[in-house]
């Protein structure tokens, strides 16, 4: 493997170091604005510090997430961005890896549910993952079931 390929591969990850105490409740509500977070974990989060809030990063993650780590960073919060593993430091388990980079819009996530069916698909350009689901019930197409109807008149009958 090349030093780039390397490179492109490696996994980041966000430790908040620290929250100033005299701006905890500032920095609680922006933290729990830009990442969509209830107030309670959001605060429960940054009172756990030195924590891994996000591991298993891409460059492109860290790209879209730094806007937001340098506006947290201006309400008191302290982070560090490493390629190296923090194993000893405690982390944030996400039952589901949120998508925080998706935008700042809608609602709190309160439940996910998600059936396997193997309907995913990595697009190869940029990596981001697709699940589909179908909608509705699919409508047989005219020529096919023309076809079916021809081919069951063409059968010959079993003896």
């Amino acid at each position: 493997m090349s030093k780039e390929q390397a490179r492109q591969d490696a996994e980041f990850a966000i430790v908040i170091e620290s929250a100033k105490d005299s701006r905890l409740a500032d920095a609680t509500g922006a933290f729990s604005k830009v990442f969509n977070l209830d107030g309670k974990v959001a605060e429960q989060i940054l009172k756990s510090a030195p924590i891994v809030f996000l591991s298993k990063l891409s460059k492109q993650d860290m790209r879209v997430l730094k806007p937001k780590l340098v506006e947290l960073s201006n309400h008191g919060i302290e982070f560090r961005l490493t390629a190296r593993p923090a194993d000893r430091v405690p982390k944030v388990n996400w039952p589901i890896r949120p998508s925080f980079g998706t935008g700042d819009g809608g609602s709190l996530v309160t439940t996910v549910s998600f059936i396997w069916d193997n309907n995913a698909f990595v697009c190869p350009g940029c990596g981001e993952t697709f699940v589909f689901r179908r909608v509705g019930k699919p409508k047989p197409a005219v020529g096919a079931a023309a076809v079916v109807a021809a081919a069951a008149k063409a059968a010959p009958a079993p003896a």
